[in-house]
């Protein structure tokens, strides 16, 4: 069933609803019957209270296959062939229920999911009669430890298709309180269990964001809506085009072109060889940068309080004449860049 404002024809075709821009609300309920005054009236209602996009019916006692438009705008399907969405809603079989029965239906149900397909999104839901309790061991994969009670038959036939498909079950992935994971309750209301599930492909479980129990519907029916929070994350495409610039080195084969280039690059990188052929600092202050070593090896070595005295006051005047020194050959530097800068200036050499 889908709260939907198209034709016939487009709410048979692709839906459009899933995007990585806004969080739609998808749930399976096991409404016991359809054959009642009314009941579809009550299901509409309780779509539009939950803002529920997409919900899933179980038990609905109907006979036939088809599409249903409702005055209130909803349309009801009841058969899911020509929709091209990757949603399965399901009713299981009892835990009582004879083996032939499970096994036939537990055999169908992978073949309905390899006709989905794998590369989309899948979202199996409905009633599965199964428990699948807190215990994750050997499933760790497709299930988590928020499940109500022990596992029983069913929950073990359930959670060996999920891991043979490759889906999660949602309801034992998030934490809540016991009242929001509990689908059924007995007639007594002493009794109550997660037999209900809504599972999605592992491959697209970040999409989930919550799945949870709704106890406020109401439509007489002794299981509780069971809703999920999907949004679509995509993954950033990254560029990777190698943007490196292209040059002609055909152009170089021309010999007027060739002694161009070597001689711009020669012009180029003259400054540079000329500095590291006349270093910044001139003959005076690396030997004063010598002489400053030699003190700091006395003053390590001195022995006597007054050695050493002796040794650091030396040291710190050789020091400050280095310090001299550096800034003079740093001031001289600049000054003899300034001047190269005037001179090919008044050449007419800006480069």
């Amino acid at each position: 069933m889908m709260l939907c404002n198209e034709s016939r024809k487009e709410a048979a075709g692709l839906t459009p609803f899933l995007t990585p821009r806004k969080t739609i609300r998808l749930a399976t309920w096991n409404i016991r019957t359809m054959y009642e005054a009314g009941r579809t009236a009550q299901v509409a209602k309780e779509m539009k209270h939950y803002n529920t996009c997409l919900l899933g019916l179980s038990e609905t006692r109907w006979l036939q296959t088809g599409q249903l438009r409702l005055t209130t705008g909803e349309t009801l399907f009841t058969k899911k062939s020509k929709i091209k969405l990757n949603i399965i809603q399901c009713y299981a079989p009892t835990n009582d229920t004879d083996d032939e029965k499970k096994d036939a239906f537990y055999q169908q149900l992978p073949a309905v999911l390899d006709k989905a397909g794998k590369k989309y999104m899948a979202i199996l839901m409905g009633d599965f009669n199964a428990k699948i309790g807190a215990d994750n061991t050997g499933y760790n994969e497709v299930m988590g430890t928020q499940g109500l009670g022990y596992i029983n038959e069913n929950g073990e036939r359930f959670a060996d298709l999920c891991s043979l498909n490759q889906l999660v079950i949602g309801g034992s992935i998030f934490p809540h309180k016991r009242i929001h994971k509990a689908t059924w309750r007995s007639p007594d209301h002493v009794t109550e269990n997660q037999i209900d599930h809504i599972c999605i492909s592992k491959k697209f479980r970040r999409a989930w964001k919550d799945v949870k129990v709704m106890r406020g519907t109401d439509i007489s029916s002794d299981h509780h809506l069971l809703m999920t929070a999907v949004r679509l994350h995509l993954k950033k495409f990254k560029n990777t085009t190698n943007m490196r610039t292209r040059y002609n080195v055909s152009v170089l084969k021309t010999k007027e072109v060739r002694t161009a280039f070597h001689l711009s690059l020669s012009n180029r990188f003259q400054p540079l060889q000329d500095q590291i052929e006349n270093n910044d600092t001139n003959i005076e202050t690396q030997w004063k940068l010598e002489a400053r070593k030699e003190k700091k090896v006395v003053l390590n070595t001195s022995r006597t309080r007054a050695a050493k005295a002796k040794a650091q006051e030396d040291y710190t005047a050789t020091d400050k004449e280095v310090k001299k020194n550096i800034r003079k050959d740093k001031r001289d530097h600049i000054n003899n860049l300034a001047k190269q800068a005037e001179e090919a200036a008044g050449q007419g050499n800006l480069r």
